[in-house]
């Protein structure tokens, strides 16, 4: 199944005439296919975590590598990161993964500013627009936190629901035990 994944990479990548992107497609994809190993052998955390260092690393290489640097549509990967991991992750988690986000944006941008990656000149990046992005991650990071922290108090509450539930459930079925056995 891998090598139709691959194939079918390589073979868009042919007809865009694209190839400097292949390695790092097929690298995600080999990513990808090995948290979904971890996932199937019951480690579901670790799991997570592989898919999102594999997101992660592959939008800040698709960013180092683009001609318009801080300005590339990859860099649209990084909210759609929060996002997923939002819904995902507990809010430990979710604040970890946000930090690393706002960290890596930020390190990208200044990498644009100092001309370290491919980007080519005039790079229209300046300190403000980074700040303004970084400050943008930032707020969906805090409301995104807040969900999540909402979530994880929704779960606890409904545990703690249904282990009362349980309970009364047992004391109801040893009554109508009692009541069977005196009639």
């Amino acid at each position: 199944c891998l090598s139709d994944w691959s194939s079918d990479v390589c073979s868009s990548d042919l007809i865009g005439r694209e190839w400097q992107e292949t390695p790092l497609l097929v690298f995600a994809i080999a990513g990808f296919v090995a948290a979904a190993f971890i996932n199937r052998a019951g480690r579901s955390n670790w799991a997570g975590r592989t898919a999102f260092l594999v997101v992660l690393l592959s939008a800040i290489l698709l960013v180092f590598q683009a001609h318009d640097g801080f300005r590339s549509h990859s860099m649209l990967v990084f909210p759609g990161l929060l996002l997923i991991s939002v819904m995902m992750l507990d809010r430990a988690s979710y604040v970890t993964t946000a930090g690393i986000v706002v960290v890596a944006v930020a390190a990208l941008g200044i990498a644009v500013k100092h001309g370290l990656t491919r980007a080519t000149p005039p790079v229209r990046t300046t300190y403000d627009s980074m700040f303004y992005v970084d400050l943008n991650l930032l707020v969906i990071a805090i409301i995104g936190s807040r969900i999540a922290r909402d979530t994880q108090s929704n779960v606890f509450d409904l545990r703690a629901s249904v282990e009362r539930l349980s309970v009364a459930n047992l004391e109801l079925s040893k009554a109508a035990a009692a009541l069977l056995l005196d009639n």
